[in-house]
């Protein structure tokens, strides 16, 4: 029993705690329990310096502009270029170690240049096939800015006119390959005109996996397209070079040359990209 009054003494002169009430962070005055209410006039007045909440007005929805990297088909297109190179890697690696021999060599030696393996013809198709995919995918965006009245056309139907300028530029390598072996047939004889030509689709095979960034940052960046384009006409000029070099030092044999040459730059080298593009433009307005 005297524990327990103990216990009940020691409870009753214990004083309870209290905790103060939490306020929110920017509350203009704490209160403690017994201030008053706040009067009518401090409640106008308080009202009256709160913000206003403004309702935000959102922006109409518009439509992105069409593209290839829009464009399902037109990436697929891209995809199985890029595709078909990769999985010809493997057997046909010995053509890509024997690009530098290709691209600079003017020794004769028939087997190498005549006798190409099937993998070495598979990965040399599969990187001119990349070189012609690139090259369409570049006038799409290179067209409308030298000829601005056929963007809307373009835009309407993207595939049809990325797969129009796949085509050309396609068709465009075949026509210069047919005139080249007919010049080498004129003016040379097989083993120089098969180096020739060695040089040719080399060059084009190697201009493809260059312009691959380019057109990628394309793709992304369309508004840098002045930049982009800028940058694979240098890489197309830069591949002809090599080209027009090897082939000046298979025939240029004394001065007389220089005349023959210079026709050959002409004819063959300037005239054919002018008539070429020339030539997409009108296909390209008449669909």
């Amino acid at each position: 029993m005297a524990k327990t009054a103990n216990i009940d003494s020691t409870t009753a002169d214990s004083t309870a705690t209290y905790y103060a009430p939490q306020y929110a962070d920017g509350f203009p005055a704490r209160h403690g329990a017994d201030s008053t209410a706040i009067g009518a006039a401090d409640s106008v007045s308080s009202l009256d310096t709160c913000a206003t909440l403004e309702l935000p007005h959102g922006v109409g929805a518009t439509h992105a502009v069409a593209s290839p990297l829009h464009d399902g088909a037109s990436m697929a297109l891209m995809l199985a270029a890029a595709f078909f190179l990769v999985t010809s890697y493997r057997t046909g690696y010995k053509y890509i170690e024997n690009l530098p021999m290709y691209l600079f060599s003017v020794k004769r030696r028939d087997s190498l240049f005549d006798d190409h393996t099937v993998s070495e013809t598979r990965i040399m198709l599969a990187m001119l096939g990349l070189t012609w995919v690139m090259e369409g995918l570049l006038l799409y965006y290179a067209i409308p800015l030298s000829v601005p009245p056929l963007a809307p056309g373009l835009q309407q139907s993207v595939f049809l006119h990325v797969l129009l300028f796949t085509g050309a530029a396609a068709l465009f390598h075949v026509l210069q390959l047919l005139f080249y072996r007919l010049l080498g047939w004129v003016f040379a004889d097989p083993v120089d005109t098969g180096l020739w030509i060695a040089g040719f689709n080399a060059s084009q095979a190697c201009l493809g996996v260059m312009l691959l960034p380019v057109v990628i940052v394309t793709l992304v960046a369309p508004e840098q397209a002045n930049s982009t384009l800028f940058c694979a006409v240098i890489l197309y000029f830069l591949a002809r070079i090599v080209f027009i070099l090897k082939g000046f030092r298979i025939f240029f044999n004394n001065f007389s040359s220089t005349v023959y040459f210079l026709l050959y730059l002409c004819s063959a080298e300037v005239v054919p990209p002018l008539s070429f593009y020339t030539g997409t433009v009108l296909a390209c307005n008449m669909i």
